[in-house]
């Protein structure tokens, strides 16, 4: 099973974070993890932030399973990315926390959220 965790650094990642680290009946040590954040930039200061939040997320998952999982930074318009991700390395799943909006503010805020769950073609958890 392979399984995309997609970051951004948010508490709403962390919270999605724990739950997986938490949850061994759905996620468990022998699959395979890929972080992935995706930044508008590729140098500065947003760059510098998408490694700590890379780094920091590989450490809380490899501290809860034991092995460090695969690190991946993009550039480019967040769902996009994270769909194309998915599709390309044959993920099985996609995993992502989300602010919570409800469906009004979704449509009204342009959700990366729900432009994945429309357009990804493999199951999206999205923990709230």
């Amino acid at each position: 099973m392979h399984i995309l965790l997609a970051v951004d650094g948010s508490s709403f990642t962390r919270k999605m974070l724990a739950y997986v680290s938490s949850n061994e009946l759905w996620f468990r040590h022998d699959f395979n993890y890929t972080l992935l954040h995706v930044t508008a930039k590729v140098t500065g200061p947003m760059y510098t932030e998408a490694g700590r939040v890379i780094n920091e997320a590989a450490n809380d998952l490899a501290r809860h399973f034991g092995t460090s999982p695969v690190r991946a930074m993009r550039v480019g318009k967040p769902a996009e990315v994270i769909t194309d991700f998915a599709r390309r390395e044959q993920c099985n799943v996609i995993v992502m926390g989300t602010h919570g909006y409800n469906s009004l503010q979704s449509v009204m805020l342009g959700s990366v959220t729900q432009a994945v769950l429309s357009s990804s073609h493999v199951p999206v958890l999205v923990v709230r």
